[in-house]
């Protein structure tokens, strides 16, 4: 395949994103989605200085355990060119779980589109807000 070079390209790049662990359990009574609770965790592992494994995770619950659906994904990325280690760490937590979240909402949607249920469709999330609760 030929490749053509735009000067745009990311210093970023997704290698390889998967689900490394789904769980899903609902109970037989009506699940009442306005009273869901939401868990959203992120872990970044830096491989060496150009490669960061992103584990990204989310758990949606029902306190009466009507509902309860944990999904953790794997995002392996690559950058380069990024000189100034404070701006590539700022870089790494920021866009790689705002490239990463897109399927994990897709993949709540579609595990959560069962008989007798209404799908749950997470809402777009403020990125930053998330990476700054966890600091």
């Amino acid at each position: 395949m030929n490749q053509i070079s735009t000067g745009l390209e990311s210093e970023l790049k997704l290698n390889k994103i998967l689900f490394s662990e789904i769980n899903f359990r609902r109970s037989e009574t009506d699940i009442n989605c306005n009273k869901l609770q939401i868990e959203i965790g992120k872990h970044i592992e830096y491989v060496d200085e150009n490669n960061a494994k992103v584990n990204l995770n989310i758990k949606i619950f029902a306190a009466d355990n009507s509902l309860d659906l944990s999904l953790t994904m794997l995002g392996f990325f690559e950058f380069t060119g990024l000189q100034n280690k404070e701006f590539m760490k700022d870089i790494v937590e920021t866009n790689t779980i705002a490239i990463m979240f897109p399927y994990l909402r897709s993949q709540v949607s579609l595990i959560t589109t069962q008989p007798d249920m209404s799908p749950i469709v997470i809402p777009a999330l403020n990125i930053n807000k998330l990476i700054d609760s966890d600091k």
